[in-house]
């Protein structure tokens, strides 16, 4: 029997995956009729780089090199298996030795390694990773791209423009650039001028300009948007009043003001799922939230903003709010939190979270919900 979900962890499915591997690769063996199919399905995904490398015979496993260069015959017997990779997970790059990729691209001067290969992740941008852009292929529809702490601007640039066929064609992108944001600097991948983008996840925290905004909004098949606000400009007007119309899947974190001033100016029409990870419930001089008050009522308010942004078309909403301050309870009207979501009763599932603050909803506050949302499952 299968597992249950709370049952399947990250050790188990690996054993399982092995379990299926062995097991394509008998079938493979022992049966001509599907041996093309099970080497097919062997094949399409590969969760290390190091795995893919064993198809070439003068490769040390332990060595992690070439002892020999290999023949023609190698070459051959390698780009059948090569052919069949969809899915490959890069894994640690940098225990390689470099005649490792001086012989790959000598013997693949000018085509990618992998010429059918869709998805590309792990991919991490150091030292090594400019020795290894022959894994970047215009067939590539999924990139996961990490830039690495300590690494120098010109070797991200180099491994950026080595990887622009890939960008160019790519539809998910996962991007973290923390040593950019950290340092103010320039981002790696302008990551709002890919307009034909359908998944973008961006990791590390981002300045959002106006011209972002409108850029980000322009998408015409972005359907899932993930963004961390380092900050953004105060906006008195919406940036885009016909944007965002393909998202569906938001996720947003960052200050709650933030948070509160990217809804507020982009309005996203049709978002069937939202999650917020809010910071600073109390704000600080300065900021563009309210001050806290004693009565916490201050930060209740504070969400109205998201709330007046809320369309029918919601089904998911997830709020995780965080705050370091000494206040117990930041919301001792807890109703006040769920009642603004009475108006969608098309929600089907409802979740906050409350970290360094306590939540209290009365036993009444719970009953007086109790036909809010019918189709929520608990």
């Amino acid at each position: 029997p299968l597992p249950r979900d709370r049952d399947i962890t990250k050790d188990s499915l690996m054993k399982q995956r092995r379990e299926h591997r062995a097991a394509l690769a008998q079938l493979a063996t022992v049966c001509r009729a599907v041996s093309s199919l099970a080497l097919d399905t062997l094949w399409r995904h590969i969760d290390d780089f190091h795995h893919l490398l064993f198809a070439l015979r003068p490769y040390d496993k332990t060595k992690h090199m070439f002892v020999a260069d290999f023949t023609d015959a190698d070459w051959v017997r390698f780009q059948e298996y090569a052919l069949r990779v969809r899915e490959l997970n890069v894994g640690n790059l940098g225990r390689f030795h470099a005649m490792v990729w001086v012989l790959l691209t000598r013997w693949c001067p000018r085509q990618p390694l992998l010429p059918r290969l869709s998805r590309l992740t792990g991919f991490d941008i150091n030292t090594s990773s400019v020795c290894c852009t022959t894994l970047f292929s215009a067939s590539i529809k999924s990139l996961n791209l990490k830039v690495c702490h300590s690494v120098e601007d010109s070797v991200v640039q180099m491994t950026i423009q080595a990887a622009q066929p890939a960008l160019s064609s790519i539809i998910h992108l996962s991007i973290e650039d923390v040593p950019a944001a950290i340092a103010g600097k320039e981002q790696a991948v302008p990551f709002w001028n890919l307009t034909q983008l359908h998944t973008l996840h961006v990791w590390h925290k981002t300045v959002l300009t106006i011209p972002i905004l409108e850029s980000l909004a322009s998408f015409p098949q972005l359907r899932t948007l993930q963004l961390h606000i380092d900050r953004i400009p105060e906006i008195r007007q919406r940036v885009a009043s016909a944007g965002f119309l393909s998202l569906s899947d938001l996720t947003l974190s960052g200050r709650l003001g933030d948070i509160c001033a990217f809804m507020a100016a982009t309005t996203p029409p049709n978002i069937e799922s939202l999650a917020i990870g809010a910071s600073e419930l109390c704000a600080s001089e300065g900021s563009r939230d309210e001050p806290h008050t004693q009565s916490g009522q201050a930060t209740a308010r504070s969400l109205e903003p998201i709330y007046a942004r809320l369309t029918p078309s919601l089904r998911h909403f997830r709020a995780t709010l965080r705050c370091s301050c000494s206040t117990e309870y930041h919301f001792p009207d807890s109703s006040k939190m769920l009642t603004p979501l009475r108006a969608l009763s098309g929600l089907q599932s409802i979740t906050f979270g409350f970290e360094g603050t306590k939540f209290h909803l009365a036993n009444a506050s719970l009953a007086a919900l109790e036909d809010a949302w019918p189709n929520v499952r608990m």
